[in-house]
């Protein structure tokens, strides 16, 4: 190796010295083009080799930093920067849902309404606004966690197959910008439906004796009588959803009759299906906050109110208008307290198919509860907290880390960059480095050598060996050269002690000497 490509590995940070070395030891490199680039990048004269490693070792040092750079670049994937949640929170005052009771956002003419009366018959209805507004928002598996709601029609509606519940978790908004700035909160809720499918005797009949009302005859399994269950609303291929108006099975809970009719009664061509159904919205859960955030746990408008939440429990079946009671057909609870009914064809949302089970009817007992309180927290009524005390920039950004990917990759990274550093080592203590400046000395000290070249092992004798050679101790010897004819280049020769004075030149004339 020449003291030039010795430089160049030591200047092997920079991959264009890495790209030059390659280049100078590829012996099929067109010599017109060698030529051009030692003009153009002042590459120094080297002797080129006829072996392929120093370009195969350039091509692996080349292929080792450019996939490590390409590796470091990759890091940014894995750390995206995202609006740093702060900036919602930045003046301490989030915008939640009202959740003390059911109301409408806005009146016909787009003013905020305000309702007066003491029942609960107008919170009812809106109850099922909410509800069928949220009919065909999407649901997601609850081991997800869903934050970004550009690409949704509302907030997202989460189901647990697990344990058979369906879950809703509140969103923070900024006031000003609501739909713009939003952070998902520690608050959820979520509604558990519990049905018992009654045994069915015969269809649907017209009371004879009394007016204004159907009844239908059944029994808990089991049971050995037979009971006239009021029906105050149905119709064929169709589903009717009777929720009782008051508490009757908890401070949280509305009791339903739900009737399915998959066929024609009059053509007697099918038979009813009876449900006794309880659906339980829960406690919101409490959020364990950070330092700096709080929340009042007895606020009603954000952790809601029983009224609020048994409402919500029944919106599938509210009207606003309550049926009169009729407690003359039994002593039961649900059918003596009034009742609110609504039917749903078969195969709509609301309206189970044909085939409908116990599941089907309490997973959509609950998926509408869930979803009306859902849209209620996306677009109803609100009301604004104060939870964050904390002072940060608007404008900061948050750094989210995937600590696996980033860990292999830099972990990659060291580990071929130290591999390389000890191949470069090993290979660094097998190599010559030929000085130039020696080969000229060897040229001048030929004329020397071929005095005792018949001595064994001449050539390879160092420059003290050579002064005591018997043959040349003591002699004196000068450098000088012989004048060539026809124009040939001079050649430098040795004049050994005893050569006339006369003969050898004193001074170097101009021209080419070899």
């Amino acid at each position: 190796m020449s003291v030039e490509d010795f430089d160049l590995v030591l200047g092997i940070g920079e991959l264009s010295n890495v790209a030059s070395l390659m280049l100078r030891s590829l012996p099929w490199f067109p010599a017109l083009h060698w030529r051009t680039l030692k003009r153009s990048s002042q590459l120094p004269k080297t002797r080129r080799s006829s072996s392929y490693l120093t370009a195969v070792f350039c091509s692996v040092w080349l292929l080792i930093n450019i996939g490590s750079q390409i590796l470091v670049a990759l890091l940014s994937l894995f750390w995206p920067v995202d609006s740093y949640q702060c900036p919602l929170l930045s003046y301490g005052t989030v915008s939640v849902a009202d959740l003390s009771q059911w109301k409408s956002s806005f009146d016909d003419s787009g003013r905020p309404q305000v309702v007066s009366s003491d029942r609960n018959d107008t919170y009812m209805e809106t109850a099922w606004m909410y509800g069928a507004e949220a009919a065909n928002w999407e649901s997601f598996s609850s081991h997800e966690n869903i934050t970004d709601l550009s690409d949704l029609p509302g907030t997202p509606i989460y189901y647990d197959k697990a344990r058979d519940v369906w879950e809703y978790r509140f969103f923070y908004r900024n006031l000003v910008l609501p739909y713009g700035e939003y952070l998902i909160s520690n608050r959820s809720v979520q509604a558990n439906a519990s049905c018992e499918q009654m045994e069915v005797q015969g269809t649907v009949d017209w009371n004879k004796t009394e007016s204004d009302y159907y009844t239908i005859e059944s029994r808990h399994p089991g049971e050995k009588q037979w009971t006239s269950y009021l029906v105050y609303e149905w119709t064929s291929y169709g589903t009717s959803w009777s929720a009782s108006s008051y508490e009757s099975c908890g401070p949280r809970c509305t009791s339903l009759m739900v009737l399915h009719v998959p066929g024609s009664i009059s053509r007697n061509s099918t038979h009813p299906s009876l449900w006794f159904c309880n659906n339980t919205v829960s406690e919101i859960t409490r959020p364990e906050l950070e330092q700096g955030l709080t929340i009042n746990d007895n606020d009603e408008k954000v952790y809601g109110t029983d009224d609020f939440a048994r409402i919500a429990a029944g919106a599938i079946a509210w009207t606003g208008n309550n049926r009169p009671s009729s407690a003359s057909i039994d002593d039961n609870v649900f059918m003596s307290e009034g009742v609110q009914s609504r039917t749903y064809f078969q195969n709509t949302t609301w309206g189970p198919g044909a085939d409908a089970t116990t599941e089907d009817i309490e997973r959509l007992l609950m998926r509408c509860t869930t979803g009306a309180i859902a849209a209620f927290d996306d677009h109803g009524v609100r009301h604004d907290i104060k939870i964050n005390d904390l002072v940060c920039p608007k404008n900061s950004q948050q750094l989210n880390v995937d600590w696996p990917y980033i860990l292999s990759i830099l972990g990659g990274i060291c580990a071929i960059q130290l591999a390389a550093l000890i191949c470069l080592i090993v290979f660094a203590n097998r190599a010559i480095i030929r000085d130039e400046s020696f080969l000229s000395t060897a040229m001048l000290l030929r004329p020397v050598v071929d005095t005792i070249k018949d001595e064994p092992g001449a050539t390879a004798m160092k420059g003290r060996d050579i002064r005591d050679h018997p043959k040349l101790r003591y002699r004196r010897i000068r450098y000088g050269y012989k004048e060539n004819a026809d124009g040939e280049p001079h050649e430098i020769a040795v004049f050994f002690q005893g050569r006339d004075p006369s003969e050898i030149p004193t001074k170097w004339a101009s021209g080419r000497y070899r």
